[in-house]
């Protein structure tokens, strides 16, 4: 049962260290290092870009930009649809400023960053959505003009990589950002080293410059720990969890392997007498053992490689589950189990024979 529940929780342990170091490293749609974000809530009327360019003259900021929202957040929605008006699916839009895709670093496929108010980035997604094909370039958004904030309906200039917006847990969105100079609120700032000094310099600096702005910044890695904080604290349960049974089972082995040696003592000291040598006796232990290690781990880990899956069903895009590591970490366990043994017997291989023959 200990073999069992060791290998089963390693297994799935491997699981969700995998699982959560892709969602913290697999590509959003653009640059999260070192890029902050903040969004303004005040009844003042303040400038939008003279809070910009307030920011950017600060010596630990490298580029500003501003837009409607966080990246990593629920857009404005409206609805994509065919030529009958036919709806397809919803469009999740942003409205930002001038050179803010460059500044949060959206990777451009095809045409051009918006120049001019009305012009729009989609993402892949977009295109496959639309059918446009090699056609999307110069194409007119299909949605509401007035609900987007412009006169016309938006052109596309430019295609970028899809932004998860809504993580992982969900599959990809339809997403598009038009340029406008309305609704641009939120600001976005890329930092220069080191990260966690310049951010609290910067909430320092707004939080005196502007006192009723209730302007705070967040970086966007902390966004993403605390989208997938729920990953991360299963994770860590199962990690201590893993330390708790990996030890009791320690205990168990160390115990058996101490019972083992006393009760066949004689059999060893007559086998040692008979001309076995140390390697002999450990590998004589070393196999009883392995006739249970060996099934249960095997056991264990099948177990948790079908939990693993069934857990990773909660993710729109996971890891690949590659039964290499599964086996690798079966090898580990049994490696650790028959270091444990020869560690234990060592000593009662490598004894006098003659002591334990002595007793009788």
């Amino acid at each position: 049962v200990q073999f069992i529940g060791v290998s089963f929780i390693l297994g799935v342990l491997v699981t969700t260290i995998w699982q959560y170091h892709d969602l913290m490293t697999r590509s959003v749609g653009f640059r999260t290092e070192r890029l902050a974000v903040g969004q303004l809530r005040t009844t003042e009327n303040l400038s939008g870009q003279g809070v910009e360019d307030d920011i950017r003259r600060q010596p630990y900021v490298e580029s500003v930009a501003r837009n409607s929202n966080s990246l990593l957040s629920h857009y404005s929605t409206t609805g994509l649809t065919d030529i009958q008006g036919n709806f397809l699916c919803p469009l999740h839009f942003q409205n930002v400023a001038k050179d803010f895709p460059q500044t949060v670093g959206m990777q451009l496929v095809e045409g051009a960053w918006p120049e001019h108010i009305g012009e729009a980035l989609i993402g892949r997604k977009v295109v496959e959505t639309m059918k446009w094909g090699d056609k999307a370039l110069g194409q007119r958004l299909p949605v509401n003009a007035q609900w987007v904030g412009l006169d016309s309906q938006p052109t596309v200039v430019g295609i970028v990589e899809d932004v998860r917006n809504m993580g992982f847990f969900m599959e990809q969105t339809c997403t598009a950002f038009i340029l406008s100079d309305k609704r641009n609120g939120s600001y976005n700032v890329r930092l220069k080293e080191p990260v966690d000094e310049n951010l609290a310099r910067l909430n320092e600096f707004v939080k005196e410059a502007y006192p009723k702005a209730a302007l705070e910044f967040i970086t966007y890695m902390d966004i993403q720990r605390e989208n997938y904080s729920n990953v991360y604290r299963f994770r860590n349960t199962v990690w201590i969890t893993s330390l708790c049974i990996f030890f009791i089972v320690l205990m168990g082995l160390i115990g058996y392997v101490n019972d083992e040696t006393q009760r066949r003592s004689k059999e060893i000291a007559i086998r040692k007498v008979n001309g076995a040598e140390a390697s002999t006796i450990l590998r004589l232990l070393s196999r009883d053992i392995l006739y249970v290690a060996v099934p249960s781990v095997l056991i264990g880990i099948v177990v948790s490689y079908f939990t693993g899956k069934a857990w990773l069903d909660q993710f729109a895009e996971t890891i690949d589950m590659n039964a290499l590591y599964f086996v690798g970490t079966a090898l580990v366990i049994i490696a650790l189990i028959v270091v444990c043994v020869v560690v234990r017997a060592w000593r009662i291989a490598n004894e006098n024979p003659v002591k334990s023959i002595k007793v009788e």
